[in-house]
């Protein structure tokens, strides 16, 4: 809708104001094209499976990821990792002054579940990173998150003595208190209600839509 707006106002600039206003032509078509990819739940439109996002789209989106990155520099929650089990953690996507709370080396496993902003180059060429995305509004894929849970679960049980796992996505909030739940279940052996209250009280600023209460239900 608002892609259709923007290209409303831009036809109208340019009848009564010139040609400046075709500039809206960019951001129109940029929300029309996300709306779609929203739409098909398509979670690689910018970020490919190695978690980069290729110059092209960095320019193409740059109004897109400029209002996100934004978003997540002032509104991000659970900047400092929350651990939810021992040697798990939960967080927002850290940025370069909240490295240290993470801690690098290969023994440092990062699960980035962001489809919107690249990860920084400390936690993903240091680490064993893995890119798994999920866009932050819409489902889950069943089965794409059945084998990340179940991925995070084997390492767990082979992580070293001095290993640690991390999850986050964008803002901290959903996608990694999401997964963070379905670990914790497999790993603590706790009912799915029980691990949704022991979330909550971990993470006070976890946001589980009552959507996705039932679609914890199906993992």
């Amino acid at each position: 809708m608002s892609g259709w707006i923007l290209i409303i106002v831009s036809v109208l600039l340019d009848k009564f104001y010139g040609h400046l206003g075709l500039i809206l032509l960019w951001p129109a078509a940029m929300a029309i094209i996300i709306g779609y990819h929203y739409q098909k739940n398509n979670i690689h439109f910018l970020k490919d499976r190695n978690g980069k996002i290729s110059l092209w789209k960095k320019i193409f989106y740059a109004p897109y990821l400029m209002v996100y990155w934004i978003f997540w520099k002032f509104l991000r929650k659970n900047k400092r990792p929350l651990e939810i089990a021992p040697c798990i953690y939960i967080s927002s996507r850290p940025g370069r002054d909240d490295v240290h709370y993470f801690g690098t080396g290969r023994d440092i496993l990062v699960y980035d579940l962001s489809a919107e902003i690249e990860e920084i180059p400390d936690l993903q060429k240091k680490c064993s990173y893995h890119s798994v995305s999920f866009l932050d509004i819409g489902t889950l894929d069943i089965e794409e998150t059945k084998k990340l849970v179940n991925e995070i679960t084997e390492n767990y049980r082979k992580l070293p003595e001095e290993g640690k796992i991390f999850i986050h996505c964008t803002m901290g909030l959903t996608r990694s208190s999401v997964i963070g739940i379905l670990v914790m279940k497999n790993i603590l052996s706790l009912p799915l209600d029980e691990a949704v209250e022991t979330m909550k009280g971990i993470h006070k600023d976890a946001v589980i839509h009552p959507y996705l209460k039932d679609f914890l239900k199906k993992i």
